[in-house]
């Protein structure tokens, strides 16, 4: 029921995804404003234990969820003051130099990649899930998009991600 009065409190000025544990048991649902705009993405099953394949699912269903968003990552909703924050000034676009790039996963290294995901969780605009050959045998690995650093706007909540991935890559194989 909290959520439910969250969502009605901001109003139609916002889209609301509503990811339920128990798609049968949502009878708050009911008291959602009509005028709500609400969706309810498919999500994979939350009750369970928490395997890594599982906890994979669920991450990628996030990361997707995150990314057909039309809302910039972290971007605050509203200030402290409770009225609707002022929008940040973009930043400038990222250089695509080879020495400028902001971040980078060169396609030699791809087989080093164990897929922990980091890279196209954190950062979906950039990397993408996919899979090659190594040594005759299929490998999941994270790829970075082909263009992707093209135009690509490097805010402060980007730079933070950008660190994050660099940090905690498995493989080390992103700078």
């Amino acid at each position: 029921v909290r959520c439910v009065r969250l969502i009605n409190a901001f109003g139609r000025e916002f889209r609301h995804a509503i990811v339920s544990g128990d798609l049968e048991r949502r009878s708050a649902a009911a008291l959602l404003d009509p005028k709500a705009q609400v969706s309810w993405p498919k999500f994979p099953p939350l009750a369970g234990k928490p395997w890594p394949a599982r906890l994979k699912q669920i991450a990628a269903a996030m990361a997707e969820l995150a990314a057909s968003s039309a809302a910039p990552p972290s971007t605050p909703a509203l200030s402290f003051g409770g009225a609707p924050a002022a929008a940040p000034a973009p930043a400038p676009a990222a250089a695509t130099t080879v020495g400028d790039r902001p971040i980078w996963l060169d396609p030699a290294d791809e087989a080093k990649c164990n897929d922990c995901g980091t890279c196209y969780q954190e950062l979906p605009a950039l990397f993408e899930r996919t899979t090659i050959v190594v040594d005759g045998q299929a490998k999941v690995v994270g790829h970075m998009k082909e263009g992707a650093l093209d135009g690509f706007v490097v805010t402060p909540d980007i730079a933070q991600r950008i660190a994050r991935v660099k940090a905690n890559c498995d493989a080390e194989s992103i700078h």
